[in-house]
């Protein structure tokens, strides 16, 4: 199936330190979780091990 994200989406993730690529690895490779409304999503951790905001994430 050919992931198809919209630019709006793009750019609020980049403002939240991720991209396009991770977001399609995760909508592939990423496990199942229950979301609201009798939906599902898709979660994945990355390593990060960087300071963002001021604070380091390890994630």
């Amino acid at each position: 199936m050919k992931i198809q994200i919209e630019p709006h989406t793009i750019e609020r993730a980049e403002e939240r330190g991720t991209n396009a690529d991770e977001i399609s690895e995760v909508l592939e490779s990423g496990d199942e979780m229950p979301a609201r409304g009798n939906r599902k999503g898709k979660t994945k951790i990355f390593p990060f091990e960087s300071e963002r905001l001021g604070k380091y994430y390890k994630h």
